[in-house]
């Protein structure tokens, strides 16, 4: 099985990051090194920034050096993780070793880090309850109705901002909290402070993405009932507690932690649908029970006091019964995904490459036996040889033999196993279409190929069709003159 989906990133950055980050470091990384170990390395350094964000009231002090290194550090591991965000897709094309498996595994890292660091955020930002209640609830179906969107539409479209965006504000405002301290976001600019534009930016954003796509299901509503079903009743239940004045800080970031935990598992759900096609279950009952046992707990316990020390008791243990789910999740659908596309790629692994040489070959020299030769030590030769007409469209020759007559010559070789007919000029098009793995080109290519998928031999000194068949035409000349006198 084989699912692809195109994904529109409005990332006005990423070319930047690329050229400047991503290229000349994707050149430093072995081939031995796998695309899913750095989808690890730069998901566990953005998880090291996490942990300070929900930690910072005891680790991050902007007044103090410690806590400006702190903030800095922090900073520093969002841009490894952005790198390594896209150096994990470019490595594994390069190697031709992407596939699902890979892909979930970015995708879920990506959802427990896009619930993680916002909330992180929000906590170091010092943004009351309700601030930091609808960013968690946001951003958890943003991303989930986003994968609704690749799983459905079979394409991933984010608007306005792309996603190495959302890091970049997250950079921005460690490094500036680092430079002028917290006090920083208090300035107010037409009446309104700093960091609240910020959060109005972010905010707006996602919420047009997830509204946009609970739009486009509006077909297909038992799809959507758990995540809001499960999102709500959580944070009816904080929201109530906070009204009451009974919030305890263990119980509002275990409710935040539980409503991120729940948008990973329910993106998980997502991805999982989209590879392995899965059936969805149109309400999971076990993450719509918990929220709603804790309402019940909530207005029972006015009248059976007893009841209020088993609040904290249920929201840990759904907390724990996300983090199995979580885990149970990941690795059982990355062991399937593994177990049902690994033999595909053995018997690829056990294909020889296919190696393209193209050529005119009008005049079959040493140079072209050298290079084919060389190509043969690759894989499986697959010549391709330019037609006639392009032939004398560009060079403005008429070959002294036919495409067929030049087939022939070079299919009598050893070192040349198929030859096909192609332009003059090759594209990785036509490498695709005829499903070529590399490209090998004397050192004077002119085609437009990826240099992942090429490779340059030197070419042969004193010998080339041009100057064969200008010795001939001297040699022809010299013969006449000869038989003149």
């Amino acid at each position: 099985m084989t699912k692809k989906f195109e994904s529109h990133d409005f990332s006005a950055t990423a070319p930047t990051l690329r050229r400047f980050f991503t290229d000349p470091i994707l050149n430093l990384i072995p081939e031995t090194v796998s695309p899913n170990a750095l989808t690890l390395f730069g998901g566990c350094a953005a998880g090291v920034t996490a942990f300070l964000l929900w930690m910072s009231e005891w680790m991050l002090d902007p007044e103090t050096m410690r806590g400006k290194l702190l903030l800095i550090i922090g900073a520093l591991l969002l841009v490894v993780y952005a790198v390594c965000d896209q150096l994990d897709g470019l490595q594994a094309r390069r190697l031709q070793r992407g596939g699902p498996a890979g892909d979930f595994l970015d995708h879920w890292v990506d959802a427990l880090l896009a619930n993680l660091i916002p909330i992180g955020l929000m906590n170091f930002m010092i943004y009351d309850f309700y601030f930091t209640l609808c960013m968690t609830i946001v951003v958890s179906m943003a991303f989930w109705a986003n994968n609704w969107e690749t799983r459905n539409e079979n394409e991933r479209k984010l608007p306005f901002l792309g996603g190495l965006e959302f890091i970049w504000v997250g950079v921005v405002c460690l490094i500036l909290t680092a430079i002028w301290g917290k006090a920083l976001w208090s300035f107010q600019i037409l009446g309104i402070e700093l960091r609240h534009i910020f959060y109005a930016i972010v905010i707006s954003t996602l919420a047009f993405s997830a509204l946009k796509n609970i739009y486009r299901a509006r077909d297909k509503l038992m799809e959507i009932a758990t995540p809001l079903i499960s999102f709500g009743s959580i944070a009816l239940y904080l929201i109530l507690k906070h009204e009451q004045n009974d919030l305890t800080w263990s119980a509002h970031y275990l409710g935040l932690l539980a409503i991120g935990l729940m948008g990973v598992k329910h993106t998980g759900d997502q991805m999982r649908q989209l590879w392995l096609g899965t059936e969805m279950k149109p309400v999971e009952t076990l993450f719509v029970v918990p929220g709603l046992v804790l309402l019940a707990l909530l207005f029972l316990k006015s009248q059976t006091p007893g009841l209020a020390a088993t609040e904290f008791a249920v929201l840990l243990l759904f907390i724990l019964f996300c983090s199995w789910q979580l885990c149970f999740q990941s690795v059982n659908t990355f062991t399937l995904l593994f177990e049902r596309f690994t033999q595909p790629l053995l018997d690829r692994a056990q294909t020889p490459r296919r190696i393209m040489v193209d050529m005119s070959a009008t005049l079959l020299h040493h140079g072209h036996i050298r290079l084919l030769e060389q190509a043969k030590e690759l894989g499986y030769v697959v010549v391709g040889l330019t037609s006639d007409e392009d032939l004398k469209t560009v060079k403005k020759l008429d070959t002294e033999l036919s495409f067929d007559e030049r087939r022939e010559v070079l299919l009598a070789l050893s070192s040349v196993d198929e030859v096909v007919q192609t332009p003059w000029l090759l594209t990785n098009e036509v490498l695709d279409a005829h499903n070529i793995d590399l490209l090998v080109h004397g050192d004077d290519n002119q085609n437009h190929i990826a240099k992942e998928r090429l490779v340059i031999f030197p070419r042969t000194e004193g010998v080339s069709s041009d100057l064969m068949r200008k010795r001939a035409a001297e040699n022809i000349q010299t013969e006449s003159t000869n038989a003149t006198l």
